[in-house]
């Protein structure tokens, strides 16, 4: 797949399976992807958190507005 079709094959994930365990060799393949999106003048600005638990996925929701269901 080149990145012309990668780019129209996208698509946004609005609901997701319970007790789904993502590989970490693929949560790192996706770190990595999001360190080499471009910054101003590389200043490389962003900070990155992987949830693992339920329970400080929760945690999260409890003290964030935006992240409400």
């Amino acid at each position: 797949m080149n990145t012309s079709e990668a780019i129209r094959a996208r698509r946004s994930i609005r609901k997701y399976k319970k007790g789904t365990v993502i590989p970490k060799e693929h949560i790192h393949q996706m770190l990595e992807a999001a360190m080499m999106a471009p910054s101003a003048c590389n200043t490389r600005p962003w900070e990155f958190v992987v949830v693992e638990t339920e329970e400080i996925r929760e945690q999260i929701m409890k003290s964030h507005p935006y992240t409400q269901c």
